[in-house]
This record gives C-alpha cells, sequence and structure tokens, in this order.
C-alpha cells in the first residue's frame, strides 16, 4: 500500500511572525528562521529580532507563530 498525504503539514521555521516595536512602535513581520529561538522552560518559549528602525529587540512568544499562506494554484 502506498502511503496517502491527508493533510499537508508545513516546517515551524515556516512560521509567520507579526509583532510590534515597543520602543518606537513600527510593525514588522518575519519568518521563524530569520529570528533567533529561545527556550524558556519558565516564561515559554520565543523568538527575537532586532528592529529594521531603531535597533531594539522584538520578542514574541513562539506559540503565536502561524503556518505560511497557502500557494494559490491556478
Amino acid at each position: 500500500m502506498a502511503i496517502e498525504v491527508i493533510r499537508r503539514g508545513h516546517l515551524p521555521e515556516n512560521d509567520q511572525f507579526e509583532a510590534e516595536c515597543y520602543r518606537c512602535k513600527t510593525g514588522v513581520r518575519f519568518l521563524r528562521s530569520d529570528a533567533q529561538f529561545t527556550s524558556d522552560q519558565r516564561d515559554g518559549d520565543f523568538v527575537t529580532v532586532k528592529c529594521p528602525a531603531c535597533g531594539d529587540s522584538i520578542h514574541v512568544a513562539s506559540a503565536k507563530g502561524k503556518p505560511p499562506p497557502p500557494i494559490k494554484r491556478r
């Protein structure tokens, strides 16, 4: 019997995040692969990127990542 794909998954590094810099209020969207992942048993895992406007760190809980949008096929 051949393997049948029931539902297509996605890799965690392709999760998309949206966040806002607390310092300058710049909105950013990034992939998990663009961020630094930090495992924190006490407070929960999070990802960090640098704000492109002011350089401050932006932290987002890793559970808030969303799968990438589906590819539209014609």
